[in-house]
């Protein structure tokens, strides 16, 4: 690529892992990484949630939940105290959850004011938002039940407070009689998402963890965003293969040829209704044809297209056969 000068106001990354040495050919500009809108909503690029899930060394976090942050796993990082172990939270009929966290936010605290945040009482994306928030640096997580006769949490009045364990690095883990964790402090540096090539951290993230919260399937969100939303996915309208209809809708289920003209409001769903459902895309996304300078390209093999079953095909037409 010709080395030019960032535009004003562009970020460029400097990580392996954002940065190809080369424009790959077919791929547009906004499938890069530089041109994502860094957004954890899904249908795009990754979810930002995955990343922290690992925020913590050795600890798995579960932030899609409506009860709280779960704790997955305690293996693979600093010994724990007193022997944490997984089966502390493995098991199923008394979960942990991430209780309180304590680490600076911002540049502008010193180590020894960060302050704590309780999460009782937050669901687990709540907790995700202070969790995303905690900078480089030794950070506290408190880790326990939820809340109830056994672990309260802290008396009303009385804040809850990590800041000195953090900076002592004290730890601890406080049982019931029957062996149970009660409360447990892991204290140690956040973990880091990049290796030192800048590449994010295979050990730390499976093959396909980042994007596994996304739309599943795809289809439901290509169908939604429209308005050029999802402008290097997909056009709105197109003109017809030989350029006769010059607007037609992309998604539209009536195949035929010469295809009808779009419907120019969405007033009482015309345009939605002249539109392929959720299902018919899972099924038969593969009918939608590529598109060049504004225009839809034909087939050039058209033993190799499905008929549409059911709806999709348009009444009285005949699909193609292999």
């Amino acid at each position: 690529m010709p080395d030019l000068p960032p535009p004003a106001g562009k970020f460029f990354p400097r990580n392996l892992t954002a940065r190809a040495d080369y424009q790959v050919r077919g791929n547009p500009s906004g499938s890069r990484p530089e041109s994502g809108v860094d957004n954890c909503f899904p249908g795009l690029e990754f979810d930002q949630r995955n990343l922290d899930t690992a925020f913590f060394p050795g600890l798995r976090v579960d932030f899609h939940r409506a009860d709280g942050a779960r704790v997955l796993s305690v293996a693979g990082g600093p010994p724990p105290p007193d022997g944490l172990a997984d089966t502390d939270v493995s098991d199923d009929r008394r979960p942990l959850y991430v209780r309180a966290l304590c680490g600076r936010t911002t540049v502008d605290q010193t180590e020894a004011r960060a302050a704590t945040v309780d999460c009782t009482g937050m669901d687990g994306l709540d907790v995700w938002r202070h969790v995303h928030d905690l900078l480089p640096g030794r950070i506290a997580v408190l880790i326990g039940p939820l809340p109830d006769r056994n672990f309260p949490g802290p008396p009303p009045g009385e804040p809850l407070d990590l800041n000195d364990p953090r900076l002592n690095n004290t730890g601890y883990v406080q049982r019931s009689g029957n062996g149970e964790v009660e409360a447990a402090l892991l204290v140690a540096d956040r973990a880091r998402y990049l290796d030192d090539d800048g590449v994010i951290e295979p050990a730390a993230y499976r093959p396909g963890e980042l994007t596994r919260s996304l739309c599943a399937p795809w289809q439901y969100d290509f169908r939604d965003c429209g308005c050029y939303y999802w402008a290097a996915s997909k056009p709105d309208v197109t003109s017809s293969a030989d350029g006769t209809v010059p607007e037609v809708n992309f998604l539209r289920r009536d195949r035929s040829d010469p295809p009808a003209p779009d419907k120019t409001s969405d007033i009482g769903g015309q345009r939605s209704d002249l539109e392929l459902t959720y299902g018919d895309l899972v099924r038969d996304w593969n009918v939608l044809p590529v598109v060049l300078d504004d225009r839809e390209q034909r087939d050039p093999d058209p033993r190799s297209a499905r008929p549409l079953p059911g709806p999709c095909a348009p009444a009285g037409a005949a699909g193609p056969t292999k």
